[in-house]
């Protein structure tokens, strides 16, 4: 069977949790609260995650504490790993955003089971290869893309994610805050909420009770600039 983690190049990583096979087979499982930090960056890397129920923000913080988020790891998607592939410290800060439960194996065990399947190893890369194509894909955004079009590109991504047909046309079925827009598109709190009242006054977007819907598709993705 194949996997692809979610929509091509969006942030939000998700596949059904079974795609792991005997990798958390025997792994045992927590609750963690929102807002609860699993590791930061610079940290030795301890333990491999895999998400059952909620999600979790992997960001990076710059000195003066300025957070660039990367990507939102959702159910089936596991984190911690690079660092334990790299031997290296975490390079990035995980965080859930809302109450999760989560799987973990440590280092050692992870180590072992992927260097001794090969059908692990093979769902490793692929998963490591589908990061580094966001991750491309924002380093190419944010040198040659407006913040327009990286919010209006954010919106289709949460829709291909989150979306659903309503009587308000295209609906978000999850709502976000302007300061998680912007962490992940790289600009300010006061960026997005212009940007969004814009797009309202256009009549690109709907809002009813914090939820956003897309009234004009065809406007949204050319604003984007696909």
């Amino acid at each position: 069977m194949d996997y692809n983690w979610g929509h091509t190049d969006s942030p939000w990583l998700k596949e059904d949790p079974e795609c792991w096979g005997i990798l958390f087979k025997d792994a045992k499982t927590i609750q963690v609260k929102k807002n609860q930090v699993l590791y930061h960056e610079g940290d030795a890397p301890e333990r491999v995650y895999l998400i059952r129920k909620g999600r979790v923000r992997i960001s990076s913080y710059l000195e003066e504490g300025n957070e660039k988020q990367l990507f939102i790891s959702e159910v089936g998607s596991i984190f911690g790993e690079h660092a334990v592939i790299a031997t290296a410290p975490h390079s990035a800060t995980a965080m859930a955003i809302v109450d999760s439960e989560l799987s973990y194996i440590t280092a050692a065990e992870f180590t072992y089971l992927l260097f001794n399947n090969i059908e692990l190893m093979q769902r490793t890369l692929e998963f490591e290869t589908r990061k580094c194509s966001l991750l491309q894909r924002q380093v190419l955004a944010l040198s040659f893309a407006s913040a327009t079009a990286r919010i209006a590109r954010t919106l289709l991504d949460l829709y291909n994610t989150y979306g659903q047909q309503s009587d308000r046309g295209h609906s978000l079925s999850i709502k976000f805050t302007k300061s998680e827009m912007a962490r992940l598109v790289g600009t300010s709190r006061v960026t997005v909420s212009s940007e969004l009242m814009k797009m309202e006054q256009s009549g690109i977007l709907t809002r009813h009770k914090n939820i956003y819907s897309i009234a004009d598709m065809d406007a949204l993705k050319e604003l984007a600039g696909i």
